[in-house]
């Protein structure tokens, strides 16, 4: 029997005030009729652009907004994430970067993954760059997006060709560490029930909370489940992940720790 869905979707920003502009109307009326009910729940790390007055501006449309602005000196993605979900009042929830490249049809995908799914097990749908039909940063073709091409995408954008290069390169080792039960261990976009997620930390500095988090959701048991999707570029602001090569590098060390605990890891067991 099918169930009720109520889906709150996770927002979590730092300055993405023309994004969330763009994509939560996106959102909202492609997947308002698609559910039982659904609201935004913005978890803002302390932004200092007009985020507060698009808020209001899409309030006024109707929009189901929960602005939650986290009170800490400290900047933290999975914290922000985390929080979100523990503010969400749907059955399902969903999570996705608020930057534009993750788009409103490849969560409507998602949830009908997820709907397709069995009702009785525990389950979590991600989008993935790494299946076939997927790809990184603005590619229009199927298969898979080279380097040269990923630069060549990136070459207008507000994003850089480092930070997408680095994340390929991780995601193999990734792969490998953690027994290749998932293409994109750092994806950071998805949807499970709130009953389940609750039962995890979101452990991690930045992104790393991801491969965290569904290593450990796997070896409970939980079923992972992927769905191809092209990842676009950035549509406004600067990415958090870094602006030079040191900060992008930077950023990265937190994966390379998770990958070097897996391989001791297996080198105990």
């Amino acid at each position: 029997m099918a169930i009720d869905i109520e889906l709150s979707i996770v927002l979590p920003t730092l300055n993405e005030a023309e994004n969330l502009q763009r994509l939560i109307p996106e959102i909202y009326f492609l997947l308002v009729d698609q559910v039982d009910g659904i609201e935004f729940i913005i978890a803002d790390d302390g932004s200092t652009d007009d985020t507060f007055e698009i808020v209001q501006e899409l309030l006024s449309q109707g929009i189901p907004i929960l602005l939650h602005s986290r009170k800490t000196e400290v900047n933290s993605l999975p914290s922000s994430i985390r929080e979100g979900i523990k503010l969400a009042q749907g059955n399902l929830v969903a999570w996705l970067d608020a930057d534009g490249s993750m788009r409103a049809k490849v969560l409507l995908q998602l949830l009908e993954k997820w709907r397709a799914g069995s009702n009785g097990s525990e389950r979590l749908v991600l989008a993935s760059r790494f299946l076939v039909g997927g790809g990184s940063k603005g590619k229009n073709v199927v298969g898979p997006t080279t380097l040269f091409q990923a630069h060549s995408n990136l070459r207008n954008s507000e994003d850089y060709a480092f930070a997408v290069f680095l994340s390929l390169f991780l995601n193999k080792f990734l792969w490998f560490a953690m027994g290749r039960f998932c293409t994109d261990a750092t994806s950071g976009f998805a949807i499970s029930t709130r009953s389940l997620l609750n039962k995890y930390e979101f452990a991690g500095e930045y992104g790393d909370y991801f491969p965290r988090l569904i290593y450990e959701m796997f070896h409970d048991g939980v079923h992972i489940e992927e769905i191809p999707y092209v990842v676009e570029t950035r549509k406004h602001g600067v990415s958090k992940t870094g602006t030079s090569p040191y900060g992008i590098l930077c950023s990265g060390i937190p994966y390379l720790k998770f990958i070097k605990s897996l391989f001791a890891k297996k080198l105990h067991a």
